[in-house]
């Protein structure tokens, strides 16, 4: 094999090498959140919606979430202080969680940013929301 060989088929092989290694670690990423049916079995939050939003006005923020495991869902709201505002926040269906912007004492929250925290089948997501008067 010449030199001006090896330095075509190289490259080439490298190349080809990670483009196998990336699909099998792709490929079971994918399959450890799908049951055999194609379907994902882990809990996954989809949605949390408005980022922004005015309880004084009415608004409400809206955690969406695939859950096929029916594990519970837990979602706790936090200050910027880390002081807990409200836990186990309103149910709107099996797939749907409503904060309204209240505390646990059920008053309206100040304006401010406010972390979230969602936990379910050994999962932990954590986000910020802002709250507008």
């Amino acid at each position: 094999m010449t030199k001006k060989m090896k330095k075509t088929i190289f490259p080439k092989v490298l190349f080809l090498a990670y483009i196998i290694t990336f699909t099998i670690i792709s490929e079971n990423s994918i399959s450890s959140l799908l049951n055999t049916s194609g379907e994902i079995n882990k809990f996954k939050l989809e949605s949390v919606a408005p980022k922004i939003f005015s309880p004084s006005e009415g608004d409400k923020v809206s955690f969406s979430y695939v859950n096929p495991n029916f594990a519970e869902v837990s979602i706790r709201i936090f200050d910027v202080t880390g002081a807990e505002v409200r836990k186990n926040i309103d149910r709107e269906n099996e797939n749907t969680m409503i904060w309204d912007g209240k505390d646990k004492d059920r008053n309206t929250v100040l304006g401010g940013i406010y972390i979230y925290q969602v936990e379910a089948d050994g999962e932990v997501i954590n986000g910020t929301i802002i709250v507008v008067r």
